[in-house]
């Protein structure tokens, strides 16, 4: 998070979500849309034999913020 608060002041900082080192994770990205902040990033989920093959190993994630 990157908000100013009163007189220019920076707001502290927080994680919108961890990424894995993994090849499949990719490169977080993030868009200004008007007044919003998008971030996407894909979550890997590890293999396992007790999840069906029609369940995908990795998904796309999104979070919005607005700008103040």
């Amino acid at each position: 998070k990157a908000a100013f608060i009163a007189e220019g002041v920076l707001e502290p900082p927080f994680r919108v979500a961890t990424t894995s080192m993994a090849r499949a994770s990719g490169f977080p990205r993030l868009e200004l849309s008007g007044a919003e902040v998008v971030f996407a990033w894909t979550e890997v989920q590890s293999a396992s034999s007790d999840v069906p093959a029609s369940i995908p190993a990795s998904r796309l994630r999104t979070a919005v913020m607005k700008l103040k």
